[in-house]
């Protein structure tokens, strides 16, 4: 796994300085200062929210507590977050 790259100057982003970004629609690069954006069409951007359903399933099925389901929950919540800079492509500005 690899952090995006800028669209313009080619340099590897760092991990911090992606998830720093992720949550603005346009990222700026701290190497060359042009804006890039998230590029949306990844296929596998949310692919490990499916596992949640699937793990709450299995563990209704365990009769596994409440509490352990929701921990469960919250754990996976955050391999989503914290991998999610992993998963991010950029593209460069559209033009008009």
């Amino acid at each position: 796994m690899q952090t995006p790259s800028c669209k313009y100057c080619e340099a590897q982003w760092s991990y911090g300085e992606t998830f720093k970004n992720i949550f603005k629609p346009r990222m700026i690069c701290s190497h060359c200062g042009e804006e890039n954006y998230y590029q949306s069409n990844s296929k596998n951007s949310w692919i490990t929210l499916f596992g949640i359903p699937i793990v709450l399933i299995v563990a209704l099925l365990l009769d596994l507590s409440t509490s352990l389901i929701i921990f469960i929950s919250i754990i996976l919540v955050i391999v989503h977050i914290a991998l999610f800079p992993y998963r991010t492509q950029l593209k460069k500005k559209e033009k008009k």
